[in-house]
Order: C-alpha cells, then structure tokens, then sequence
C-alpha cells in the first residue's frame, strides 16, 4: 500500500516537530484512567512520592534466550527527562544510545549512525515504570484514553491505554499499554514501539516486570523480560543490580560515548 507523498509528508512532519509543539495544546484525558495511573504511581512510591525522583541510573546484565545464543552482556541506563543513555558492555565495544538532545544517535567503536529524530520522545524509561508514569502525569500531550479490566496471560489485569497528541490529533507510534495486577496495583507489561529508520514504521516491544523491591523510598522491578509483540518473540532477560536516583547527571553524558 503506498501513500499519497503530500500525506506521508505531512504525518512525518507532526511527528518530527511532537517534543516541541504538543504540549501547546493539552490532550484528551480520561478521568477514571488519570486517576487509576496516579494511584499505580502512589503504589510504587511507599515511602516517598516518585515526582522527587528528577533523573535514575540502573545497571545490570541481561541475557539472551538460548535459541538465539544465549549471550549475556552488562548495562548501564541513564535517563533524566526525555535525555537517555544506554550503554551495553561498552568495555568490549557494544553500543551505546545517546539522546543528544533531540538529535538520538547509537555508536561503537566502528562509529556511529543517527537514529530516526522521534527516538528522543520514544526511548521513554520503561524499565522504571512509575518514572515512566509519572512522567506521562506531567506531560499534557499525553492522553490517557482509558482503563478497563482485562487479561493478561491468562490472569485478571486492568489495562491503561495511553497516547500522545498533538491538536488532539494521534501521534504516530505514541501508544502505550499497561497492564497491572488487579491485587498489588503494580504494573506487569508495559507494549510500546519504536520507530526505524525511516520514521514512518515502528517496531511493537514489550516489557514484563517482576521481582519487585525497594530501591530507597520506591519499588523497581528487578526482573525484565522484553520481547517483540508480534509473535510475542523472547528478546532478553534483564536482572536489575544497582539503582541510583537523583546524581544529576551532566548534560555532556548524553552527547558522546
């Protein structure tokens, strides 16, 4: 299906130019869904609320499933605001994200390539979910459009649908997913895309959460899993080792590797 130049063009546009002019005009919200994600985020602040949480640092390993090799490898990922780094065993040369305010790009030590520009809204802290979250809250071009009950692998879930928008109009690629367990309150599967190269196409990820403890004041889920949706495809198991909040990273650490 191929179309229209002057269409695609104008989509690509809205998109490029979301971080800059969405929170002009404010989205849609849903009461019972505003009110259900501040209560998921007050769940996962037991001690203290998460909106004193500014920037995080987690690092871990994560492993691949063994009918893909079974590698494992290091990380280290570093978000404040919309700015990340996501480092994976950079010792050996992996990769490294840099958001590099507005302008994502991913390097090694053969160079690096520059990322589809909608990576800087999408590469959103996901691992941390009532970052995440309360993020979102604070955010007015997201729109929270619903909450309903739901399943989730075969088990009672409440499902948060979420979006962004721009003039009340769908951001490409923007939605959010959330499933949460009906008795803790705690998220269990965050879906989400992101965007390839050519901006128009994402790819739908998910991330599954588990193990949940307190890092100071909040909980984390120490165990993630992250895996294409489509054919729900295991990508890796991460464990959680350390979690740091609030070091007020330098700006320079999202601008080179």
């Amino acid at each position: 299906m191929r179309f229209p130049l002057r269409y695609l063009a104008c989509l690509l546009f809205l998109v490029a130019l979301s971080s800059d002019l969405a929170g002009q005009t404010p989205a849609g919200r849903d009461a019972a869904a505003v009110k259900f994600a501040n209560q998921a985020v007050a769940a996962m602040g037991v001690m203290s609320p998460w909106s004193q949480i500014k920037d995080a640092v987690v690092s871990g390993n994560c492993t691949a499933p063994q009918e893909q090799g079974g590698a494992s490898s290091n990380f280290r990922w570093t978000n404040s605001g919309k700015e990340f780094r996501q480092e994976t065993d950079t010792v050996n040369g992996g990769p490294v994200y840099l958001s590099v305010h507005g302008k994502p790009n991913i390097s090694d030590n053969n160079g690096s390539l520059v990322l589809a520009s909608t990576y800087f809204g999408r590469m959103k802290p996901y691992h941390l979910p009532g970052l995440t979250l309360k993020d979102s809250l604070n955010d007015p071009s997201v729109a929270f459009l619903s909450v309903t009950s739901d399943t989730l692998n075969g088990s009672p879930a409440t499902h948060l649908r979420m979006r962004e928008e721009f003039a009340h109009i769908k951001l490409i690629g923007s939605d959010q997913d959330w499933w949460f367990d009906t008795v803790t309150g705690l998220p269990l599967r965050v879906e989400y895309n992101l965007p390839t190269q050519t901006e128009s196409l994402y790819v739908q990820l998910h991330w599954d959460f588990s193990n949940w403890s307190l890092e100071g004041t909040v909980l984390v889920p120490h165990l993630l899993t992250q895996s294409m949706s489509q054919g729900d495809l295991l990508l890796q198991t991460c464990k959680v080792g350390t979690v740091s909040f609030n070091t007020n990273p330098a700006a320079k650490l999202f601008e080179a590797r």
